[in-house]
């Protein structure tokens, strides 16, 4: 059995998860995203290619210029991300990234083989500015492409919470998010 079967998730989609997977021949590769409204989005992925990966990444969102926050928690592997302006991002297993984007487009980069896990919040420039004020907003994504605001290592307790957020919910709600993704 290879590192991509040990890890490898149902295609099955968690009600209000959004699936999408490139084609099987490339490997176990797939993201889903959940939107928790108002400008934040869930999103989870999981990429084994078979052989070396570059996944072309556009930031489709054209509102408010295309700025947005993401905070990419590692979970498993290593992958890279090249802006078309030169700008890169490590992820790797136990690291949390915090990135600024701007109408960024680039390349996702994954290693042949190698099991990548990595939990994602997006972060749009309208909740960023209701969250934070429309000045440090605007600070923060003040980029043109891609800027890395932040890489350390993750706290234990993130990450195990990040871990449960990655598995599929069971038969009946456990906690709030599955409770709130469940049909009624």
């Amino acid at each position: 059995m290879t590192p991509c079967h040990l890890c490898a998730t149902p295609a099955s989609n968690p009600p209000g998860w959004v699936r999408q997977a490139l084609p099987a021949e490339l490997g176990d590769c797939h993201a889903e995203r959940f939107s928790l409204g108002d400008g934040l989005v869930l999103a989870r992925s999981h990429y084994c290619p078979v052989s070396d990966l570059a996944e072309d990444s556009v930031n489709a969102d054209t509102s408010d210029q295309g700025r947005t926050l993401v905070i990419t928690l590692g979970l498993s592997g290593e992958s890279g991300f090249l802006a078309q302006g030169g700008g890169a991002l490590r992820f790797a297993a136990g690291m949390t990234t915090l990135a600024a984007f701007r109408g960024s487009q680039g390349q996702r980069r994954y290693a042949a083989g190698r099991p990548v896990r990595q939990l994602r919040l997006l972060i749009g420039g309208q909740a960023l500015d209701r969250y934070l004020g429309a000045e440090l907003s605007q600070r923060l994504t003040q980029v043109d492409g891609v800027r890395q605001l932040d890489h350390r290592a993750s706290l234990p307790g993130s990450l195990a919470l990040a871990r449960r957020l990655m598995l599929p919910p069971g038969p009946q709600p456990t906690d709030a998010l599955d409770i709130y993704t469940s049909p009624c």
